[in-house]
Formats: C-alpha cells, structure tokens, sequence
C-alpha cells in the first residue's frame, strides 16, 4: 500500500464570521469529507473545545454577518448544542464590557485587545497575521496578561487553554495583571493623563508644521 493509500489527505478551514461565509465552509467541508478528506473545521474545532473544557463560557459572535441563516444562529456542533441547552454556555452577540467576563478569546487586533485591556479581561490570544502576531507577543509575554493557543490547533488545546486561564492559577495572575493594566489604561485618558499629553503634543507638532510652511487651511 502506497503512503498515498496509507495516510488520508487533510484540509484545514478557517472560515470568519465578518466575511459572511461560516455557513457555505461549514457546507463545504461536509463535502469534501464525503470525498474521502480529512477536514478540520477550525470554527468546530473552537466550538467542541470549548464544549470540553466543562468552564461555563460566553461565546460573542457578532449578529449580521453570517448569511444564509435564519436569525443568525450558527449551526453548532451537537456537544456544544448540548452544553448551550444544559445552561453551561451561551452563544450570543453580547459585549464584552461586563463584570462577569472572566477571559477573552481574540485574534489580537488592535482595536480587541485594547478594549480587553481597557476592561481588564485577561486573554486567549489566537493571532492570524500582521500586527496581531505582534500584539498577542505583547499580551502574552510582554504583559502577561494573556496565553496563546500555538500553531497546532485541536479541541483538547482548546479545552486546556479555557481550563488553564479561567480556573488556574496562571489564569488568576493574569487577571490581577489585566486589572493592573486597566488602571493604568484609565489613568492614562485623564486631563493629566500620558495619552492627552500625547495627543496635545500631536496638534503641537501638527501646528509647527502648519506654521514653517506657511500653510492656509480653507474650511
């Protein structure tokens, strides 16, 4: 039997829900399976992990930009339906700026992980690429306010990592760190604040540049 015969050929998905195409992958995937492949779903992957962590979760995904399914419900893989029905989870488009947020599993783009930071929510950093790799680096090593789920992406990597941030001891540090940091971030935005001298600084140095070339702005 040939290597080819021996081992099956495998296709990793990731599909995301801002681009509108989870349900049509999820269709897809179902039919390369029936062709013999070895397909991981990421989306599946993410929910059966969190289905086996046993930490009650929240998991947002925002409404609208899923097509093609009635009320934007995703459709879920059977264990996490059985979690969500059981009332240990819930699938919904809530925020994040609530008190019982406990973690915040992001692919570390800016704008996420600022709004992390500024409610201090420790988090699961997934980083997919540009900036994001920079910032879960931050988060993780930098700030250590966060733990990265690594290149190799299964459901019981899932299931430790929720484990180990939401009930650890490791996570419990972290989540004394993030507070740290959302005073810091708060302190930051006041009248004295580092970020308004910051921004002060800018018009500052965007009116000397007006002024050394003797710029006319017509309003």
């Amino acid at each position: 039997m040939t290597g080819a015969r021996r081992h099956r050929r495998r296709v990793v998905m990731f599909p995301f829900p801002f681009r509108s195409h989870i349900a049509p992958m999820l269709q897809l995937a179902e039919l390369l399976r029936g062709r013999g492949l070895a397909v991981t779903v990421v989306f599946d992957e993410m929910a059966l992990g969190l289905a086996g962590s046993g930490v009650p979760f929240l998991w947002v995904i925002r409404p609208g930009f899923v097509t093609g399914i009635v009320s934007d419900a995703l459709p879920l893989p059977e264990p996490l339906t059985a979690v969500v029905d059981n009332g240990m989870g819930k699938v919904t488009s809530w925020r994040l700026a609530h008190p019982a947020i406990g973690g915040f599993w992001t692919h570390c783009g800016w704008n996420s992980t600022l709004e992390s930071i500024c409610e201090g929510v420790p988090m699961l950093a997934q980083p997919c690429f540009g900036d994001q790799t920079v910032n879960a680096r931050y988060v993780t090593h930098q700030w250590g306010v966060g733990l990265e789920l690594g290149e190799v992406f299964d459901r019981d990597r899932v299931a430790e990592a929720v484990r180990k941030l939401m009930v650890g001891e490791e996570g419990a540090a972290m989540r004394d760190k993030a507070r740290g940091l959302k005073a810091k971030a708060s302190k930051s935005v006041e009248d004295d604040g580092a970020s308004n001298a910051a921004i002060d600084r800018l018009v500052r140095y965007i009116g000397v540049i007006l002024n050394s070339k003797n710029l006319m702005l017509g309003l």
